[in-house]
């Protein structure tokens, strides 16, 4: 969160989930005065976005139908895919009515509109689309979760979007795409997240889903139009002696992330996990907002 004078604090919804991993926070409610301030230093294509979408929005009511605007542009995304990418989905009969968390590797710069318009279905996303209007927008109706404040926040607000917004949410917990496609160590927050709301029984499992075809377009500039595959895997739920404290015979989120990152890697072809420069610049500089 950008920082706020205002220190009053949000209802905490469901208190009653709570894991060892993660303790439950209220998140600080960014006062007025400072979002107008932060919408003012947006600059470039974020500050045209900012202006565009304000007045979209008031044309066609877009909070008020935002679930039909949602797979309506899904669904275009999804044509075009098609079109242009040959995308090929396999898999969508191993996805849970109740919810899933999906997990892909991180391989190419646009893997996030890749898998919603391949998924089309309402889901929330852990992702970094800004600091403006739009990036509020997006947390406030659809549940996505960007990358600003201290991992407490971001993990609470993940709990919150799964458990209030959207029952299904997808995360790349690389953190950004590795260029070589060879898979790396991952952020374990998403780990605190599923103990939390899975914390006295399995109610939202973890989804595997392999993607490629991203990996091929590694540089913005890439003309070459490379068939996008999108694959399903079957959902499960980490063994509950995991979730428990390591001194009671349970597993780290470390060790937890590194297994649940080894099954994907395995399916393309890796038996370990490279090093994360990312994850290690964050351990050094742990407790601190990602933006400030």
């Amino acid at each position: 969160m950008t920082r706020a004078t205002d220190q009053s604090t949000s209802t905490l919804p469901h208190p009653e989930l709570r894991s060892w991993m993660h303790e439950r926070i209220p998140l600080p409610i960014e006062s007025r005065e400072n979002r107008e301030r932060r919408y003012a230093r947006l600059e470039g294509e974020e500050r045209i976005t900012h202006l565009l979408l304000t007045r979209f929005m008031k044309v066609v009511h877009l909070p008020k139908y935002r679930w039909i605007w949602y797979r309506f542009m899904m669904r275009v995304a999804n044509v075009y895919f098609k079109l242009v990418h040959r995308l090929e989905v396999r898999g969508l009969e191993n996805i849970p009515k109740n919810g899933s968390i999906f997990y892909l590797l991180h391989n190419g710069d646009y893997d996030v509109i890749y898998f919603l318009g391949a998924f089309k279905e309402p889901t929330g996303v852990f992702t970094d689309v800004g600091n403006g209007f739009f990036a509020d927008f997006l947390e406030r109706f659809y549940g996505f979760v960007t990358r600003r404040g201290t991992r407490d926040v971001m993990v609470e607000k993940m709990i919150r979007a799964i458990t209030t917004i959207n029952r299904y949410f997808v995360i790349w917990p690389e953190g950004s795409p590795s260029r070589d496609a060879v898979p790396m160590e991952a952020f374990s927050g998403i780990i605190r997240v599923y103990s939390t709301i899975n914390v006295d029984k399995d109610r939202i499992p973890f989804q595997p889903v392999l993607m490629r075809g991203s990996e091929t377009i590694l540089h913005k500039n890439s003309r070459r139009k490379w068939k996008i595959l999108v694959e399903f895997l079957k959902p499960f739920y980490i063994p509950r002696e995991w979730l428990k404290k390591p001194e009671e015979g349970g597993k780290t989120p470390r060790e937890i992330i590194n297994a649940l990152m080894l099954v994907l890697a395995r399916k393309v072809g890796f038996t370990t996990l490279k090093k994360n420069f990312a994850l290690e610049r964050r351990r050094q500089a742990e407790g601190r907002p990602w933006r400030e």
